[in-house]
């Protein structure tokens, strides 16, 4: 039996193939992967070291590693030259501001995030696709200038046609 190619001429698509999936081309965009870098952190050399846990206690002031405080009341008790070390997990708090040279930093190898918004809990269904549940902070006592008062739907948020946000802004 003669064969009509040569051997060589039929792996060379192969060979392209193989190449094509170990080049860049099949990479992340901007060279991924995305998301912290893995790291072991030291202790800070620092004047003042508070260590802060998202279950942390409001009436600990933080000095020892098993005896957490608040994000927030680390923050008011920091001064230039102070660090905050963070324990993992999820740390749920708007509104913390720093007008110092502090450093925060994330325990060990631990990964703390830190999120702007709170849970809403106790939801009621008012009716089929409407439920409503009570804020006692995080809007605003004035509307920002971007709310537009007269929007009654907001179609990501109420696929079935109805929202109550505006109505229960109002009454915060």
């Amino acid at each position: 039996m003669k064969l009509k190619q040569p051997l060589s001429r039929c792996l060379v698509p192969a060979w392209v193939l193989l190449l094509l999936a170990w080049s860049p081309l099949g990479a992340l965009p901007s060279g991924g992967p995305y998301g912290p870098v893995q790291q072991h952190y030291a202790l800070p050399n620092a004047l003042r070291v508070s260590f802060v846990a998202p279950n942390g206690d409001a009436g600990s002031e933080g000095m020892t590693l098993m005896e957490p405080t608040t994000l927030e009341r680390a923050i008011a008790q920091v001064v230039t030259g102070d660090a905050i070390v963070l324990r993992g997990g999820v740390y749920r708090t708007g509104s913390l501001r720093l007008n110092q040279g502090v450093t925060l930093q994330p325990h060990a190898d631990e990964h703390p995030v830190l999120k702007g918004t709170e849970v809403a809990q106790d939801w009621e269904q008012v009716e089929e696709a409407v439920w409503r549940t009570r804020w006692t902070r995080l809007f605003p006592a004035v509307p920002a200038d971007w709310w537009r008062s007269q929007r009654t739907t907001v179609p990501s948020l109420a696929p079935h046609g109805r929202c109550m946000a505006n109505r229960m802004m109002a009454r915060g």
